[in-house]
């Protein structure tokens, strides 16, 4: 479900809640099994002044248990702040930079596949997120695009992934 409500011309509301179940099942591999059900909710505040710049605040709180046989009743809580800011122009093309700060609590096993699903790549404790994004029109035919993502697991050297794409239009 979700609500949009805006507030003011310029601030908006969006409110988004999710319940499901994400299943994988092996017979060869038992310790793969999983049945995650989980209950997410999503809050997000836009301001928005014009039409070009976009500030966006947005918090996460999401719940999982896995309830496989197999599993030893794992469960990861989630809580994500978030900041967001974007700057898109029609003729130039758009610039976005996120930076957000997850905290976890996890009660199963660390390093296992049922923990990189519940965990999303992600390690029990505080983690932080960020990345950059830039669209760039070259014409009227050509687009370059290039992104980069960080994070920082707890306890763990900082991760950086990087892309590069040039897309034709005919």
């Amino acid at each position: 479900n979700t609500i949009r409500w805006n507030l003011f011309r310029w601030l908006g509301l969006q409110q988004k809640t999710e319940q499901g179940i994400r299943e994988s099942s092996a017979q060869a591999f038992n310790n793969r099994n999983f049945s995650i059900q989980n209950v997410r909710s999503e809050t997000r505040f836009n301001l928005q002044p014009g039409n070009t710049y976009r500030l966006t605040l947005s918090y996460r709180y999401e719940d999982k248990n896995n309830k496989a046989e197999e599993g030893l009743d794992e469960r990861a809580i989630l809580n994500d702040a978030g900041l967001e800011w974007r700057y898109n122009s029609a003729r130039k093309g758009l610039v976005s930079a996120r930076f957000n700060l997850v905290q976890i609590t996890y009660t199963g096993q660390s390093n296992t596949a049922i923990a990189f699903e519940m965990l999303e790549g992600l390690r029990a404790g505080t983690n932080i997120t960020w990345g950059f994004n830039l669209q760039r029109n070259l014409g009227n035919s050509l687009q370059l695009s290039l992104n980069y993502e960080g994070r920082r697991p707890e306890g763990l050297k900082t991760v950086h992934t990087g892309g590069a794409q040039v897309r034709a239009f005919f």
